[in-house]
């Protein structure tokens, strides 16, 4: 199987786990040194830099407790997986209730660098002046 085909089936495999709710099946897909980084200010509680598994398993835990996911319409949308040599890019939407600030309905995109079939990067752009909105209503 061509590289870029097996580092899409490894990152569409991530949505599936995150969509399930299953951390522990996504955190078995990335690298012990995995850099990930959210892009955005520090208002948003889920943003900055994570360096290893472990960090990256802080983000999901601060991003669950930052945001609200109960409602069956809240759940990010992928649109589009770009491949090429090591590096996926994702496109979608995304709809989640920031707690308390309110709904968040907008756009993302993910640079997913990938090495012997584990993530080894990541990149998470978003609409962060939306999120900063909602994170500032809520105090």
């Amino acid at each position: 199987m061509p590289i870029e085909q097996e580092n899409v089936r490894v990152v569409q495999g991530i949505y599936d786990a995150f969509m399930r709710g299953d951390v522990p099946a996504i955190l078995a897909q990335v690298s012990e040194e995995v850099d990930w980084c959210v892009v955005g200010p520090k208002v948003v509680p889920f943003a900055g830099q994570f360096h290893g598994r472990e960090e990256v398993a802080r983000f999901f835990q601060v991003a669950a407790e930052a945001t609200d996911r109960s409602d069956e319409s809240l759940k990010p949308e992928v649109q589009e997986l770009i491949a090429q040599g090591e590096k996926v890019v994702a496109f979608g939407n995304d709809r989640v209730q920031f707690r308390p600030g309110g709904l968040y309905d907008g756009w993302w995109i993910h640079v997913w660098t990938l090495r012997e079939g584990r993530v080894v990067a990541l990149r998470e752009y978003f609409d962060t002046a939306m999120a900063v909105e909602l994170c500032r209503a809520a105090g």
